[in-house]
């Protein structure tokens, strides 16, 4: 889900790798067992790792979350957030998660709390500030309820207008089906809110319905187009779908909100390479590899690439033979 295929089939840690293979089988339980000790094995030695351990123990808590709310369980539910933030703490969408569960049970000081911590890490999270919005209201504190109906109101001109740019574009550059989606898409489409779409994205990406999980995170980025994880996820639907070309402006998009997001860096560097451009995976691999310069992961794939360029100059050299002859 986070890294594309091709990456994570070079994971040497046998932990990590368990641990995600578990993840994807809705295997919870097993998963999280792995992935904790994976962490533990990392974190002295292996930055990405670590890092990427991290990152799926994150993801299971948050799976784990999910079924829980499925079967009605809201306090596990919470509970398995709670563990999803006490790894990473500013991830505003588990705030929201959390406020929702806490607002259905009449929370609303909690609720209020949760929707606060998640707009404060995200300003442009428009979800979060509507759904705040209303609990202000619901507390006579109108004030700040207007304050953030006005908020919402700005960040809904502004999506829409995005979204219609990106539609006049790709009608003017000739591409009338992708212009048609983002048309439908503003002016026709009734959308829902970020979090169902990413929640859509999430689960159609798990299960390998790519086109749809691209349809799900376009439609999240139409709410949120500054968080850099659903340009990652948005680049791995694309490339996993077949269209490798589509995914690395995505990528890049991703890289450009967050240029520390390793992972999207090391998805868009393998994917340069397998798209035939060498030195700029080159590039983005040795960007890697400096602040992990013992990674030996990163160093094959930079060798990989090495050895495909000397093939290529020696088969054209060859076929300049050939031709001279």
């Amino acid at each position: 889900m986070l890294l594309l295929k091709s990456v994570r089939s070079q994971l040497d840690n046998y932990h990590l790798k368990s641990g995600i293979f578990h993840f994807y089988r809705g295997e919870f339980s097993q998963a999280l067992g792995y992935l904790t000790k994976a962490v533990q094995s990392s974190e002295k030695d292996r930055e990405t790792d670590h890092r990427l351990s991290l990152y799926y123990l994150t993801q299971t808590h948050i799976s784990a979350g999910e079924e829980f709310e499925e079967k009605r369980k809201p306090e596990a539910a919470i509970q398995e957030y709670r563990n999803a933030l006490r790894i990473q703490a500013d991830y505003p969408d588990l705030h929201f998660r959390v406020a929702k569960l806490h607002a259905d049970n009449g929370n609303q000081q909690e609720a209020i709390h949760e929707l606060r911590m998640a707009r404060d890490l995200h300003p442009d999270y428009m979800e979060a500030r509507r759904a705040l919005g209303f609990l202000y209201l619901q507390s006579g504190r109108n004030q700040e309820a207007l304050a953030e109906f006005e908020e919402v109101h700005r960040l809904l001109k502004k999506s829409l207008s995005r979204t219609f740019r990106r539609g006049k574009v790709c009608l003017q550059e000739g591409k009338p089906r992708q212009a048609e989606g983002y048309l439908r898409e503003a002016f026709q489409s009734q959308p829902q809110s970020f979090e169902q779409y990413f929640r859509a994205g999430i689960r159609d990406l798990k299960g390998e319905r790519y086109q749809e999980a691209v349809d799900s995170f376009r439609g999240a980025i139409s709410f949120n187009p500054s968080y850099a994880d659903v340009f990652n996820y948005l680049g791995v639907a694309l490339a996993e779908s077949g269209d490798p070309e589509a995914a690395l402006p995505e990528f890049r998009q991703a890289l450009e909100r967050n240029p520390d997001f390793f992972l999207a860096r090391w998805n868009y560097g393998i994917l340069l390479g397998e798209t035939g451009r060498e030195l700029d995976a080159a590039r983005e691999l040795g960007i890697l590899l400096e602040r992990e310069p013992t990674n030996p992961v990163f160093r094959q794939q930079l060798a990989a690439i090495g050895d495909r360029d000397r093939s290529a100059a020696e088969n054209t050299g060859r076929l300049g033979e050939r031709t001279h002859a």
